[in-house]
């Protein structure tokens, strides 16, 4: 079973009218981030502030210079945050908005992960161009771009503690046809498709090395696992039609969603196993778990839904078996084993 908490709305000065929150990303300790929305007073302005959230509290985390958005969308175990604010990534710590800077000659870039040793994975751009994939370094200025061969557009989207990086890359300048990649020690390693397919995104790395994300196939769109460079599918829901994994933990379970269209319910995978986490609620609560973002290894996990006819963000915490039954389950089990016996 699982506890629901939904998340409130950030306090936006000047942008009373709060319309949509959403967690990206949890850490080891359950702080969460993400970003919420809000009008003015006339309805005709909007503002995105990047938010961390303790408990279902949310603090705005502020934006780089007089931009009126940023967002929030990895961050470490002591709660550095990473993101993009005014067209650059961002690192928000210690109530402070940092530039992270770009490539030379760039103009944009954005990050969206970050290890414990301060390594951050992103994308900028050359010149005008597309984004490519690229890391920063906490406490330096600027991005490095991944050395591969012929990519002309692409993201870095996830970052390891050992600092192996997983993304996408495109030999297209229209960053068509991608393909899943892990980057460490120099070495890039590019991964196959899944069957029928000819596109692959990795979405994020737990501390195995193990990627999850979503490409095409000859079944549909499909959330995948890698087993060494091969992609395997984890298939849909019940009644839907695609697929896309999201988080990663060390366990090897993944989150993310599965829909048909308009309709769409997140899911966690386990024990070889897509779950619509709408079936570990209440239906009287009113909430439809629409996406899972994150889950960590304590199997906590983050995303978003619909409740009152609004956007939030949620947490779904695991409620701890009972130690009586755990005890029980113990006695049975060997009650069972000494009987085979």
């Amino acid at each position: 079973p699982y506890t629901l908490l939904g998340l409130d709305d950030p306090d936006i000065p000047g942008f009373p009218s709060a319309e949509l929150n959403a967690a990206t990303a949890v850490n080891a300790s359950g702080l969460v981030v993400g970003e919420g929305t809000a009008y003015d007073s006339d309805g005709a302005e909007f503002a995105r502030r990047a938010t961390a959230w303790t408990g279902s509290l949310a603090a705005n985390l502020g934006v780089l210079g007089a931009s009126q958005e940023s967002q929030a969308y990895g961050l470490d175990s002591s709660g550095r945050a990473v993101g993009a604010s005014d067209g650059r990534a961002v690192l928000y710590e210690g109530g402070t908005v940092t530039d992270l800077g770009t490539a030379p000659g760039g103009a944009f870039s954005v990050a969206w992960a970050i290890n414990d040793a301060g390594l951050i994975a992103g994308s900028a751009t050359v010149g005008g161009g597309n984004n490519r994939p690229a890391t920063f370094q906490r406490g330096e200025v600027g991005a490095t771009f991944i050395p591969i061969p012929g990519a002309l557009a692409g993201e870095a989207r996830a970052v390891n503690a050992s600092g192996t990086v997983a993304g996408d890359y495109s030999l297209n300048a229209n960053g068509t046809l991608p393909r899943a990649f892990t980057y460490s020690g120099g070495v890039v390693t590019t991964f196959g498709f899944l069957p029928g397919g000819n596109r692959a995104s990795a979405e994020d790395i737990n501390d195995l090395g193990i990627v999850t994300g979503y490409g095409n196939s000859s079944e549909g769109e499909r959330a995948f696992v890698s087993v060494g460079t091969t992609l395997v599918s984890l298939g849909v829901l019940p009644g839907r039609t695609t697929s896309r994994g999201l988080g990663i933990n060390a366990a090897g379970e993944i989150v993310g969603h599965s829909g048909n269209g308009a309709s769409q319910r997140a899911f966690l995978y386990r024990g070889g196993a897509l779950i619509d986490l709408n079936s570990f609620i209440d239906p009287a609560s009113g909430w439809v778990l629409t996406s899972a973002t994150d889950i960590n290894d304590s199997g906590v996990i983050v995303g978003t839904g619909r409740i009152d006819g609004r956007t939030r963000g949620f947490v779904l915490t695991p409620v701890p078996e009972p130690a009586s039954m755990a005890v029980l389950g113990f006695g049975l089990a060997a009650l069972r084993r000494r009987r085979k016996g």
